[in-house]
């Protein structure tokens, strides 16, 4: 099956042939056009399979050819813009009867194949470094070759698919998490009887490390095709021709005429489209959040032009040619039912020196996306650096093998759209080192940028609050103990004081200067009610609380669709906020028991861990689509210190406790694989809710326990004695 009318599929003759006819046996409304080449690079056209009136799969043949290459190519059009292929036949000679049956073959499907040997890799891995003790003999050492081994067998047959597809890619993921799962727990759960080896443990999570960064970055192949061009590129086209120009052309579109101005530039780049040809095209009304259709909207496409100079209009439209030539008229027309830019006007401030002044094209787009990567490769120096490479190096992994990111594409080929992540990891690095302003000013920095992140900013004073609470339960203590408590708290108030110091004077600053250079209602305002729009209607690819309270498996989008509306969704969403205000009082209670969870968790904690807890609460209060959670790969610093990420500690409560997180993040790597079995989109996203809620409460109720041990040992035993009375 081609999954789009950008899709193709290359055969390999090996050697250039002779080509007499051909037969393809496909979709009855759909053109499937064949094309040969001697190099694989320049095509020519060989021969169509036209439509034909029937329905189903239907055979289509042509004996009649005169052509020769070694590489076949097959592109579908037309129809319904969904193509399904059943047969391809190619032949140097004529056959009689022709077209003739095609002989089935047996054999293994390289995915189940390439499965099969990565089951086999987590299996002989998980052995050998189970028994490889730190006092084993040097002929146990030997044995790390059979993993090894496995791995290169493993290697061959991705070599073979290459380029892996993004079925594959996932397999792999989930390969590694477990793989590191199992490295994580010899290390950190190394039971009574052997030590782990530690240089073995090591270097594998470091060896998966490398290999999770390059999963997530597709090891260097490029996630698009270039419409116009007819081959691969590393823009990410369907972030980037929203971002762009909502950045460089903010104070003309600001967050509401993007889509309007993309079809007022679509009508002036094609001079034989006419505004009555368009009308149908569906586009989302960003003031509304809700869809149209052109022709409802065009007074408004007419008007604005209006907001632009000529020049400027000039330079829009060149740069939204890019981006029609780029993703096709079908894309750049479907890309119109997104909800535009999300971004802040401090994020819109911060990327503006990147493109200001520059055109839309392949090498400004492809050099300003290689800042993710970067900024992402220093936060990894900084964390090794500050909290030990094994934390490092687990962060990585979680990185690379969170399918969270992912909604059909992750975000490479994009710019800034990690910025926030990475600003967190940097905060809560600096926090750590007792870096209390600087800590405090990179975590509101990331909270003005993205919005979600404030919960990091908040949370740190939760310590604070706990030493309150504290200070209250000590009233029947020793005036002793109770000036003790005191004296503690005086101790460690100036490094929150300094905290806020750094945060408070960053947000006035950086929101003070946004709303001067492109006044407050224009950019926040507008922004914080997009925002609250954005929030109001359920979406699909959404995660979180909300998501859970509000399904229904008897109101699924395969059963309430409706493609003949402009937002077919309509009656989806209708039946979503219906369950949701019905489980209002139960989905408030969970927030409280989160919170509650949270905040307890926070006792006796130092400020980084705070901050980061916080973080866990987003898909609590919030409705954050998918990628957003991706930050879960900061969450291994949670429990990590110098001393807790040490093995050679293994036996303390903090490295189990750090081990423990590390488990869970990367268990929910494994099941974030086993949801995307799942083909309705919202029920994927359903279940993956209940995967990183789940996930968040086997961190956050060890780490509650453990901070309130003392207090809650008493009820324990209570609750033993009465149960073993029972």
């Amino acid at each position: 099956m081609l999954d789009s009318a950008s899709a193709f599929v290359v055969w390999d003759l090996g050697q250039v042939l002779p080509i007499r006819a051909v037969s393809v046996q496909g979709d009855a409304n759909d053109s499937y056009a064949i094309g040969v080449s001697d190099d694989g690079t320049t095509w020519k056209p060989l021969w169509t399979a036209e439509p034909v009136r029937a329905s189903g799969m239907r055979m289509r043949s042509s004996s009649s050819l005169e052509a020769a290459g070694r590489y076949v190519k097959l592109t579908a059009s037309g129809g319904d813009g969904r193509f399904s292929v059943a047969e391809v036949g190619v032949w140097s000679q004529v056959p009689s009867p022709f077209p003739s049956s095609l002989v089935a073959m047996e054999g293994t499907p390289l995915r189940d194949d390439a499965s099969q040997r990565m089951l086999v890799l987590v299996a002989v891995t998980a052995v050998f470094l189970w028994i490889n003790h730190r006092d084993a003999s040097w002929k146990r050492k030997l044995l790390g070759v059979v993993p090894l081994g496995f791995a290169g067998y493993l290697a061959v047959k991705l070599a073979e698919m290459w380029p892996l597809d993004s079925h594959i890619l996932t397999m792999l993921r989930a390969t590694v998490a477990a793989i590191a799962v199992v490295a994580v727990v010899r290390t950190y759960f190394p039971g009574k009887t052997t030590q782990p080896n530690i240089r073995w443990t090591t270097a594998t999570l470091a060896l998966l490390a490398l290999l999770s960064l390059g999963c997530y970055y597709n090891f260097g192949t490029p996630q698009f095709r270039d419409h116009a061009k007819d081959r691969p590129t590393l823009v990410h086209p369907w972030d980037m021709r929203v971002y762009f120009p909502l950045v460089k052309y903010f104070d003309e579109l600001r967050f509401d005429g993007l889509y309007l101005a993309s079809l007022a530039a679509y009508l002036d780049n094609n001079p034989n489209v006419t505004e009555g040809s368009i009308g149908n095209v569906r586009l989302r009304d960003l003031n509304t959040n809700d869809m149209k259709v052109a022709s409802n909207v065009m007074p408004d496409i007419r008007g604005i032009r209006d907001r632009f100079t000529p020049e400027r209009w000039e330079m829009f439209r060149k740069d939204m040619k890019y981006f029609q030539d780029l993703m096709g008229p079908g894309g750049y027309l479907g890309s119109l039912r997104d909800h535009g830019g999300n971004a802040t006007p401090v994020w819109i401030l911060s990327a503006y020196p990147l493109w200001a002044w520059s055109s839309a094209s392949e090498l400004t787009l492809t050099l300003t996306a290689l800042l993710d990567p970067l900024l992402l490769l220093a936060m990894l120096v900084v964390v090794g650096r500050t909290f030990g490479w094994r934390t490092a190096f687990i962060t990585a992994i979680v990185f690379g093998t969170t399918d969270l990111s992912r909604f059909g594409s992750n975000l490479m080929g994009s710019t800034l759209r990690l910025d926030w992540m990475v600003a967190v990891g940097f905060g809560a690095c600096a926090l750590y080192k007792k870096k209390w302003a600087t800590g405090g000013a990179l975590l509101a920095y990331a909270g003005l940028i993205r919005g979600f992140p404030a919960l990091a900013t908040l949370f740190v004073a939760a310590p604070v609050a706990i030493w309150f609470i504290d200070w209250v339960r000590s009233k029947n203590l020793p005036d002793g103990q109770r000036e003790k408590l005191l004296t503690a708290f005086r101790r460690d108030r100036m490094p929150f004081v300094r905290i806020a110091a750094g945060a408070v004077p960053c947000v006035v600053l950086l929101f003070a200067l946004s709303s001067a250079v492109f006044g407050y209602q224009a950019s926040w305002g507008n922004w914080f009610y997009k925002i609250s729009i954005h929030q109001d209607k359920p979406n699909v690819n959404h995660v979180g609380l909300r998501n859970i309270m509000s399904y229904e498996s008897e109101h699924t989008g395969d059963k309430v669709l409706r493609r003949e509306l402009s937002e077919p969704w309509t009656d989806w969403q209708t039946y979503q906020l219906t369950a949701l205000e019905r489980r209002k009082p139960l989905f408030l209670a969970s927030i409280l028991l989160f919170t509650g969870i949270a905040v307890a968790a926070c006792r006796k904690r130092q400020y980084h861990q705070a901050a980061l807890m916080g973080m866990m609460l987003i898909p609590v209060y919030f409705y954050p689509a998918n990628y957003y959670c991706h930050y879960v790969f900061l969450l291994p610093m949670l429990a990590a210190n110098r001393k807790s990420t040490s093995p050679n500690t293994s036996t303390s409560t903090s490295t189990r406790l750090f081990g423990w997180v590390a488990t869970v993040l990367l268990a929910m790597s494994v099941a974030l694989y086993y949801t995307l079995s799942e083909r309705q989109t919202d029920v994927l996203y359903t279940h993956q809710s209940y995967v990183i809620l789940a996930g968040f409460l086997l961190i956050l109720a060890p780490m509650a326990y453990s901070a309130w041990r003392k207090e809650l040992d008493p009820l324990r035993r209570r609750l033993t004695g009465y149960f073993a009375k029972s």
